[in-house]
C-alpha cells in the first residue's frame, strides 16, 4: 500500500472512471430512445451491490462495503457498454480510459 493511500480511497477513485465510462457510452442508448435499458442496469448492479454488502460487509466491514460497491460500478459500466454497443457502436481508443484506470 502506498504511503497515505488507503484501499477504500483508491476504491473512490476507479468507481468514478467507471462511472464517467458508463457515462459516455450510454449516448447509443440515449440515440436510440431505449432508456428503459438504462434503468434495467441500474436496478441489476443496485442488486447485485444490496447482496454482496450482506455477504462482505460482516466479514470485512468498510471494506467489504467499498469492494462491493467497485463491484457493482463495474458491472453497471459492463452492461451500459454491452447493450450501448448492440444499439450504437462509438469509436474508442482504450488506451487513455485503461491508463486512466491503471494511474488511479
Amino acid at each position: 500500500e502506498a504511503p497515505g493511500q488507503h484501499p477504500t480511497k483508491i476504491n473512490v477513485e476507479v468507481r468514478f472512471i467507471f462511472y464517467a465510462w458508463a457515462q459516455y457510452f450510454n449516448f447509443g442508448i440515449f440515440l436510440k430512445e431505449k432508456t428503459k435499458l438504462l434503468a434495467y442496469c441500474e436496478f441489476f448492479s443496485a442488486s447485485i451491490i444490496l447482496i454482496l454488502y450482506v455477504l462482505l460487509i460482516p466479514r470485512y466491514s468498510v471494506l467489504g462495503a467499498a469492494i462491493a460497491t467497485l463491484l457493482g460500478y463495474a458491472l453497471r459500466f459492463l452492461l451500459t457498454y454491452w447493450l450501448a454497443n448492440r444499439l450504437y457502436t462509438l469509436p474508442t481508443n482504450w488506451a487513455y480510459p485503461i491508463a486512466t484506470l491503471f494511474y488511479s
